[in-house]
């Protein structure tokens, strides 16, 4: 019986896993388009740290934005995305591939809280 090897096969087959492969790193590294069209680019920040575990406290300071500032951006957040609550963001963030596990709210040199 003669030995397969590795680099045998249909190209078409090749070609249709490789195209697979490739699909499922986009995924994984760029949001699908238009997911976040309905914010604008600061509530689009605002989410990005809300996603990712922030508090409203964690978020002003990283942002420059005021206690009242925060919550209107969260608020226009939730509402833009048809989301109830904060726990939604992070749910809806990681089932759109826009989070991975153990990403931290802010980068550790710029964290205002140590």
């Amino acid at each position: 019986m003669p030995r397969r090897r590795g680099g045998c096969g249909d190209r078409a087959a090749r070609r249709g896993v490789a195209a697979s492969l490739l699909a499922h790193v986009r995924r994984q590294v760029l949001p699908p388009e238009g997911l976040l069209d309905a914010l604008t680019p600061r509530e689009r920040e605002v989410f990005a740290l809300l996603a990712r575990g922030a508090s409203n406290a964690e978020i002003g300071a990283t942002l420059f934005l005021t206690d009242n500032t925060v919550k209107t951006h969260v608020k226009a957040v939730l509402a833009g995305l048809g989301l109830a609550d904060r726990v939604q963001v992070v749910i809806w963030a990681y089932e759109n591939g826009l989070v991975q596990p153990g990403e931290h709210p802010v980068d550790d040199e710029d964290h205002p809280f140590g």
